[in-house]
């Protein structure tokens, strides 16, 4: 009886053990894919060091004006050990794009990270969307937004700016469905029912429009004025047309 004791015991033992190196050893080897040093190693800590510094800065560029470059100097030491770390090459493409270097310097970094990691591909395509949608070209944007939403189909804010971009190519009824998608992920975006209602409006569904847009006022008061403009500026339904273009969102 005592020997079937400690045999299950060590069985008991065993396990947990193997459940916690599981535990311990997979960030470190999600971090280590693509190439990447281990993080358990020297150099695998000095990377993750230089990577977590950077992000730092990336958090304070509004308030600070030197954070950007110095961010983007410890990315590049970073990448200079570790080339292919996706949130190395996320963060380099992010600093440049941030202090407005051409497109042409970090459009392939964003690229070459959303071959490595899922999440970090749908942060590249995310980026590489609003690049374009900020620059009018909203067909490239609706594309690289939707994969973006392929690799993170939670991200409500990836579903909200398709909807945007299909609103402005006059694609009224599958902006409808991404402003609804996003609503679902984020039923308290003031912001997604302001914008639902107005491709409600354009599909002649005034009255569901009038109920998203009271809706965005409940959740977002200071959506009225911008709701009394829109509405002063519609037609009757049976010849609806689009209100003057507001600002996407109120600056954060």
């Amino acid at each position: 009886m005592g020997s079937k004791i400690n045999n299950l015991t060590w069985v008991v033992l065993w396990t947990v053990a193997a459940v916690v190196a599981t535990v311990l050893l997979l960030p470190t080897f999600r971090e280590s894919k693509g190439g990447d040093p281990a993080l358990n190693s020297p150099k695998g800590e000095a990377v993750g060091r230089l990577i977590n510094r950077a992000f730092l800065h990336m958090k304070k560029r509004k308030t600070n004006p030197d954070a950007v470059v110095n961010a983007e100097r410890l990315f590049r030491k970073a990448y200079d050990q570790s080339p292919n770390n996706p949130r190395i090459l996320f963060g380099l493409a992010w600093a440049k794009a941030s202090r407005k270097a051409p497109a042409s310097d970090w459009k392939p970094l964003y690229r070459q990270a959303g071959a490595y990691a899922a999440e970090v591909a749908a942060w590249s395509y995310y980026n590489l969307a609003l690049a374009e949608k900020n620059s009018g070209q909203y067909r490239l944007a609706i594309g690289l937004f939707q994969k973006a939403c392929q690799f993170d189909p939670k991200d409500a804010e990836c579903w909200y700016e398709t909807g945007f971009c299909q609103h402005k190519l006059g694609r009224f009824g599958a902006a409808k469905l991404s402003f609804e998608r996003s609503l679902v992920l984020d039923p308290k975006d003031g912001w997604a029912y302001y914008h639902l209602g107005r491709a409600l409006h354009r599909l002649g569904q005034a009255d569901a429009a009038e109920d998203a847009w009271k809706k965005a006022e409940r959740i977002q008061p200071e959506l009225k004025t911008e709701l009394a403009t829109l509405r002063r500026s519609l037609k009757p339904v049976a010849q609806p047309v689009m209100g003057p273009n507001p600002p996407e969102r109120k600056p954060e």
